[in-house]
């Protein structure tokens, strides 16, 4: 009966991580001009803002993936939930310190996360087309580019550049067409679930987020691709983000067996890390499962239970081996 009980906690363990798994996590981070970074954080619904070394609350009860900021300086993402069983999407808006702001744009039917004003094609969206499962850009006046069959990563930069990450690579809209950023395939095109996070920095450089391969990609003018950064077994890049020569990199705890950890939050599960120019590599800040010190504690608990049942074992088999020699000494004494 204990064997069975003890399977079925393994079991439900397991399909805790299945269900960690079977989701993304969040993208979004960006920096404020007074230095402060925010990004979001799934895990607590929540998006934070680290300033000075030292963790606030954006906004809380929020499942949002990705952020921006609109012409007014105010921070916007869509809070995504389900209402009954039918899947819904609302448009929040906060200032700098967090009060609730108005939006400047709405939802539009079907569109599927954020959108963008272009310097062209004015307010921009993605649209989800549920039968055919193919994402097209739309603006006020209907489609304006041919449809991708995925999307992740979105980034429109000052110059209306508008580059897009998907599970096999990162695309530039060009006359209404996607053209591949690189000369060739990504490494690992058609297995990769997640490329995630898309930004660009002063130099034409391109830096995707390699979800499932655990590294940043950096993306050269002349469509040269270089791995600039391996998180390690643990962490997987999900956002980046770039300013003043630094690549800002928002990473979570992978997305295999460590999922197991981050579904009991237990343990590290979101970090930000800083890489210069030089490629040198600093850790801003990380973040811990709520439940991790009770589980420390448990661990502690565990050893010293284990501990202890050891020297018992061993004191009972020294024992048990002193009377067996006793009892010898006394059969052979006459």
């Amino acid at each position: 009966m204990t064997a069975c009980r003890v399977t079925r906690v393994m079991c439900m363990l397991f399909w805790m991580a299945a269900l960690q798994c079977g989701a993304h996590p969040a993208w979004g981070i960006l920096r404020g001009d007074d230095g402060a970074f925010l990004f979001c954080d799934l895990a607590a619904q929540k998006v934070w803002v680290l300033r000075d070394d030292q963790l606030e609350d954006l906004i809380e009860d929020v499942h949002t993936h990705e952020i921006v900021c609109d012409e007014r300086g105010f921070f916007l993402g869509v809070h995504s939930y389900y209402r009954g069983d039918r899947f819904a999407q609302d448009v929040w808006c906060v200032d700098a310190t967090g009060e609730r702001a108005p939006a400047a744009w709405e939802l539009a039917p079907q569109q599927w996360g954020l959108s963008w004003v272009h310097p062209e094609l004015g307010r921009i969206w993605f649209r989800l087309d549920d039968e055919s499962g193919m994402y097209y850009l739309e603006n006020q006046t209907g489609q304006v580019a041919k449809a991708l069959p995925g999307l992740q990563g979105v980034y429109l930069n000052a110059s209306g550049d508008l580059f897009v990450s998907t599970g096999d690579g990162v695309y530039q809209l060009q006359q209404n067409e996607w053209r591949s950023m690189t000369r060739e395939p990504l490494e690992g095109a058609g297995n990769r679930r997640f490329l995630l996070g898309l930004t660009q920095d002063a130099q034409g450089n391109l830096w995707a987020a390699d979800y499932d391969f655990h590294r940043l990609i950096q993306i050269g003018p002349e469509q040269e691709v270089k791995v600039a950064l391996r998180t390690g077994w643990w962490w997987s890049p999900v956002g980046v983000t770039c300013d003043e020569g630094h690549v800002y990199v928002l990473q979570h705890s992978g997305h295999g067996w460590q999922s197991l950890f981050a579904a009991l939050k237990v343990g590290p599960y979101l970090r930000i890390q800083s890489v210069d120019e030089h490629g040198r590599v600093s850790t801003l800040v990380t973040l811990y499962g709520n439940r991790s010190r009770w589980a420390g504690l448990g661990v502690l608990v565990l050893l010293m239970t284990a501990l202890w049942w050891v020297r018992t074992r061993k004191k009972i088999r020294l024992i048990r081996v002193r009377r067996q020699k006793q009892c010898r000494e006394a059969e052979n004494t006459p």
